[in-house]
């Protein structure tokens, strides 16, 4: 009896050695373990580990079809503009590979990260893949503009008179700051005034943590209100032309 279980046994392994090898010779390829396109992103995961503020940074993603049709990469989503990405070919045989390139701009944006690349695809089973890029972005030594207060109130001011605004620019970077100049961007009574006029605040520097305290003069109207925008304008990479704002009411005289 066990002489003829063992026959049988034997007869349906050579059966499926049989068949597997005309599917092998019929398609050049051994069966796929998947019906349809089947995405594979390697790795799923770059570690850029510490980069230098300003440096451009790019990755390799691969994508792979384990299925037995072809993949049709769809789209590739970079999930801010700071990344970019180029897919070398949308179209993936069973089988075959595609390259994307990933490219992370680390300009003005210091500190720790995660960006995520989505992989959009006819899997069925998959349809969204999604990369990711990590690392830290060291920060490069730089001036640091802040104007304190960015807004300067002055209320109830005298009509048609010139008032004083206070502000102080202060330096909290690592490089010395350069102020080139204020201008005056516009204001809301000043009709016909050109759109970028010198305050009367000549050139200075500030070494870090040093700070100084400016004035600018404000000529109010016969009555309403007072808006005006002033830039800053310095040697910061991050905000070359800081914005200091004035607001108040011309005070109404009594009668």
């Amino acid at each position: 009896m066990s002489d003829l279980l063992d026959c049988i046994n034997t007869k349906k392994a050579v059966l499926v050695c049989a068949m597997a090898a005309f599917l092998f010779s019929a398609t050049g390829a051994a069966p796929s373990a998947f019906a349809g396109p089947s995405i594979k992103v390697t790795p799923a995961k770059h570690d850029l580990g510490k980069i230098n503020e300003g440096d451009k940074v790019s990755r390799r993603f691969t994508i792979t079809n384990e299925g037995n049709e072809t993949l049709v990469v769809k789209d590739v989503i970079p999930s801010c503009g700071c990344t970019t990405s180029q897919i070398d070919s949308k179209n993936i045989g069973p089988g075959e590979s595609s390259g994307v390139t990933i490219v992370f701009d680390s300009a003005l944006r210091p500190g720790p990260f995660t960006k995520q690349v989505t992989i959009l695809s006819n899997d069925e089973a998959r349809p969204k893949v999604d990369a990711l890029i990590t690392g830290e972005v060291v920060r490069a030594p730089a001036p640091r503009v802040t104007l304190e207060p960015s807004l300067v109130r002055l209320n109830k001011a005298p009509p048609e008179s010139v008032v004083e605004a206070w502000f102080n620019v202060r330096n909290d970077g690592s490089k010395e700051l350069v102020v080139t100049g204020v201008y005056l961007k516009k204001g809301v009574y000043a009709v016909g005034a050109p759109v970028r006029e010198k305050a009367p605040v000549e050139a200075f520097t500030l070494a870090p943590g040093g700070q100084k305290p400016i004035m600018l003069p404000v000529k109010t109207p016969a009555k309403g209100f007072i808006r005006l925008e002033y830039q800053v304008e310095t040697n910061d990479p991050r905000i070359p032309m800081a914005t200091l704002i004035i607001t108040g009411e011309v005070e109404t005289p009594k009668k």
